[in-house]
């Protein structure tokens, strides 16, 4: 009887996401029922799934359900259901936890397993903008089944937070100078100071709109109970290029580390570790590197400059890794405060200019305009990134005063989400009339 109870609830839940996925993305019942069939089917496989190499059948299912992302664009959105690229990572997340915790999932029937993971690529954390919900998320909120959606601090934090970082990264959108503008200065001007400075608010304009969206989202599910991945971890606090990585994207970037980069590291360090150094830093160092950007770059869509991205992403990284195990660099660092912030704003520098490529796009036509004067409309865009970045250090200053008080981490003072709140409500009234994302905006995009 409470089986079937169970059963009866899990399909009440799922229905619903499902019906609120249809309302969100407009999507047609065909693909609703797409996504369902692909769960299902992958669910099933992974729950009867007996064998020793499991390892393989994980790779070859991921490599699977990640493939139909390096379709053309006009394919992917003609036969993909939207948000494809964050769902095909809940279910990834999900077989990887059935297939290596299998005595933990035997008290769960195949039915049941497979409404809890569609239930979870259905969650609109997933389609969104990440973090995804998984298995994982679910069957450890077994209270959500029974509870009422309430809300919390903690929804009501990441709620505000999120709001205010979307209005300000789509204030930054509708701010930025023409890229057609863009473009040309920095390919006919070369102008240094110009290029550092779009370097620091391309960072920002991608940092603000995604951490924003995600937090909204974690927000939405906390309130029945159901808590996600964080996706960010204040990656604007990293001294070193490849540290950004290590907070940026962890919906992505921390379950391939976990499950494809640190195993390939192990492995490369038992094989590979007799070998003289430079054989040693290739094998160790590289491989995983180059494999992780590799996954990216087919995750984003597998476009020439998906690849590009990961090029440059894997060569950057690979030397701030090699940089970051200098001691002397590290020591000087840490002894000098100054030269330290300098550091890392230069590293967020070097990662906006990664990001510029998603900017580039074809806006490199001749233009007959006054690129010196033009350029000066671009200033608002870099005095609002250089403000956020002053104020969202103070943020996190504060919330490390109050752990040192002894209070609860996260605890956001009052008056910071007031603050938060009312800008962005003034930004979404009076500021944002023709704001708009292009479709090719890397983690918005399908």
């Amino acid at each position: 009887m409470k089986t079937a109870v169970m059963s009866f609830k899990l399909i009440a839940r799922y229905l619903f996401f499902a019906l609120l996925y249809l309302l969100i993305t407009q999507e047609s019942i065909t693909k609703a029922i797409l996504v369902f069939v692909i769960t299902s089917t992958s669910i099933f496989l992974a729950k009867n799934f007996n064998s020793q190499n499991d390892g393989r059948f994980l790779a070859l299912i991921s490599s699977l359900l990640i493939l139909p992302l390096a379709l053309p664009i006009e394919l992917r959105q003609e036969y993909l259901p939207a948000g494809y690229q964050y769902i095909s990572i809940s279910l990834i997340a999900s077989i990887i936890y059935i297939t290596l915790n299998r005595e933990k999932s035997k008290n769960l029937n195949t039915l049941e397993t497979i409404l809890l993971a569609s239930t979870a690529t259905l969650a609109p954390t997933t389609y969104l903008a990440g973090p995804s919900a998984t298995i994982v998320d679910l069957k450890q909120s077994t209270n959500y089944i029974n509870k009422l959606p309430r809300i919390n601090s903690t929804s009501v934090q990441l709620c505000a937070s999120g709001f205010f970082r979307i209005s300000v990264g789509y204030l930054l959108t509708s701010a930025e100078l023409n890229p057609v503008i863009i473009n040309n200065y920095i390919l006919n001007n070369h102008n240094l100071l110009f290029i550092i400075g779009y370097g620091f608010y391309s960072f920002w304009k991608y940092y603000l709109l995604f951490s924003g969206a995600s937090d909204m989202c974690k927000g939405l599910l906390s309130t029945i109970g159901i808590n996600v991945i964080d996706n960010f971890n204040n990656p604007e606090l990293s001294l070193f290029y490849h540290d950004i990585w290590g907070r940026w994207h962890l919906n992505i970037t921390d379950r391939v580390r976990n499950y494809l980069f640190t195993p390939i590291t192990l492995f490369c360090l038992r094989k590979f570790s007799k070998f003289n150094s430079l054989f040693k830093f290739i094998l160790i160092e590289t491989l995983p590197i180059v494999a992780l950007f590799t996954i990216l770059a087919i995750w984003h869509g597998g476009r020439p400059k998906d690849f590009l991205f990961g090029f440059i992403s894997t060569i950057l990284t690979i030397t701030s890794r090699y940089l970051g195990k200098q001691f002397w660099l590290r020591s000087f660092l840490s002894k000098s405060k100054t030269f330290s912030e300098l550091f890392r704003i230069s590293s967020i520098i070097l990662f906006g200019l990664t990001l510029y490529i998603y900017d580039f796009n074809n806006y490199t036509q001749p233009i007959n305009i006054n690129l010196d004067i033009s350029i000066f409309y671009f200033l608002p865009s870099l005095i609002i990134s250089i403000i956020i970045y002053i104020y969202l250090r103070y943020k996190i200053t504060t919330l490390k005063a109050q752990k040192r008080e002894g209070k609860i981490l996260k605890n956001i003072p009052i008056y910071l989400i007031i603050l938060e709140l009312i800008t962005a409500i003034i930004i979404q009234l009076y500021f944002l009339p023709q704001a708009i994302i292009e479709n090719d905006f890397i983690y918005f995009a399908n």
